[in-house]
């Protein structure tokens, strides 16, 4: 890659992760634009969880500053996502790209009408739900980890669903609690991706520095949005998810 190249994905990394640690969705844009500078899908997918990874660790830290953050639900999440990226790519990778696809568009088109018509989920916090919602979040969490080791593509959003929907957090909330989630997903999904040699590192390097710093000042300043304007950028942003995965 030329200097051109690197600075072109080090202002898509920064732009990404400034507004992904919010709502989710950075990897739509930083993996096409991977691919867009000649790197193999694969291998780009597999360097944008490194870009991820620095997402998360600063992410975690502005938000920590900020009291956002649940920490016995955020490592419970964590561990269950990071089981997930273990096990859970032999399983996805024996479905077929169609069908993933459909059930993904389907589950995010009942989600968002569901948030559209929940006028408070997500902007005021519900009083807490029972030990059902355990029996439920932490199954999905496996789930949503072994998908974000196959693509990861908005990860960040069908999390932020599981914890608004289930346990009654707000969308601000949400952002800083699962940002131990999508760091164990993204540590243990670099290494598998290590062992099978398909980490571009000049661009992971990249985008772990740039996404650091854009995640860090989307979770320090963004916050004053407020939960109302994050939940309407956020529904925005599941009804594009939905419209990319269906076309």
């Amino acid at each position: 890659m030329t200097p051109a190249d690197h600075l072109i994905l080090f202002v898509t990394g920064l732009t990404a992760a400034s507004f992904s640690t919010l709502i989710g969705g950075g990897t739509l844009l930083t993996v096409p634009v991977l691919i867009l500078l000649q790197v193999p899908a694969h291998t780009a997918v597999a360097t944008n969880r490194i870009g991820v990874f620095g997402l998360a660790i600063t992410g975690w830290v502005a938000f920590q500053q900020q009291g956002l953050i649940r920490h016995s639900l955020s490592w419970a999440l964590g561990l269950a996502c990071g089981v997930g990226a273990i096990f859970g790519t032999m399983i996805l990778l024996s479905i077929s790209e169609a069908a993933l696809k459909g059930f993904i568009a389907a589950v995010s088109v009942l989600l968002l009408i569901f948030t559209a018509l929940q006028k408070e989920i997500g902007v005021a916090a519900p009083p807490k739900r029972g030990a059902v919602r355990w029996a439920v979040g932490l199954p999905l969490a496996v789930v949503l980890g072994a998908y974000g080791s196959v693509y990861g593509a908005g990860l960040g959003t069908f999390l932020t669903y599981l914890l608004v929907i289930l346990f009654g957090q707000t969308f601000l909330q949400s952002a800083g609690t699962r940002k131990v989630a999508i760091g164990m997903q993204a540590i243990v999904s670099s290494i598998l991706y290590y062992r099978a040699n398909l980490i571009h590192w000049p661009s992971a390097a990249n985008l772990f520095v740039s996404m650091g710093i854009g995640s860090y000042l989307g979770a320090r300043y963004g916050t004053r949005l407020g939960n109302v304007w994050i939940r309407r950028a956020f529904m925005t942003l599941a009804a594009v998810l939905s419209l990319k995965i269906l076309l």
